[in-house]
């Protein structure tokens, strides 16, 4: 198991999620106005 790939993964996934909560924050803020 390579650790450094692992840890890759990790990050992408984590980036990913950030991404998305805040495109969903940003949707939020574009219907309250």
């Amino acid at each position: 198991m390579n650790l450094t790939h692992s840890n890759r993964s990790i990050l992408s996934s984590l980036t990913v999620n950030l991404a998305c909560e805040q495109h969903i924050n940003f949707n939020q803020l574009q219907a309250a106005n």
